[in-house]
């Protein structure tokens, strides 16, 4: 899971860079997307956790 912390800075200050440098300076730009990345790993970490506990219980049920 660190990983991915670590590819949304890494994605975050790209996209920092790249309104700072070459489209306005409006830091709220970035800010749009870097919470759509945030976002979207918090639905992948949910998706996940729902995986992780419905597996097992899926597993009981079909072997009963």
């Amino acid at each position: 899971m660190s990983t991915t912390w670590v590819s949304i800075g890494l994605l975050a200050e790209t996209e920092v860079a790249t309104v700072h440098n070459f489209q306005n300076p409006e830091i709220k730009d970035a800010g749009k997307i870097i919470f759509s990345y945030t976002l979207e790993a918090f639905i992948n970490l949910g998706v996940s956790i729902i995986i992780a506990f419905g597996l097992p219980m899926l597993e009981q049920m079909i072997s009963k």
